[in-house]
């Protein structure tokens, strides 16, 4: 028993120095955001990118049709040149995954 509450006070203690990302990374600047502050440029970046999606993403017909209300779920990193790549798409019907697919690769490099 003493063991085992050592284990949980320790995970805490080491838990607290974990470190903070924010701190630590830039996040991409997308097309339109080259004159925010360092401190708006997550919030720049998110916008733009709503907006660009929101722009370009044109619901399929079938999903029209079944009149889907549901999640598209995107995974995607920006590496360090700049290139959107999706690493994982989530969506009911095959061409919601397709189509979120193709609005990414028509994003700006950042």
């Amino acid at each position: 028993m003493r063991n085992l509450f050592l284990i949980v006070l320790f995970s805490f203690q080491f838990s607290s120095f974990a470190q903070n990302i924010k701190i630590y990374e830039k996040p991409p600047v997308f097309p339109g955001c080259k004159n925010e502050t360092i401190d708006n440029l997550a919030t720049c970046f998110n916008q733009k990118l709503n907006e660009s999606i929101f722009e370009n993403f044109k619901i399929p017909q079938e999903v029209t049709a079944a009149n889907y209300q549901g999640d598209v779920k995107i995974l995607f990193e920006v590496d360090k040149h700049g290139s959107i790549s999706v690493l994982y798409v989530d969506a009911i019907y095959e061409t919601l995954k397709e189509e979120a697919r193709r609005v990414f690769a028509a994003l700006p490099q950042v």
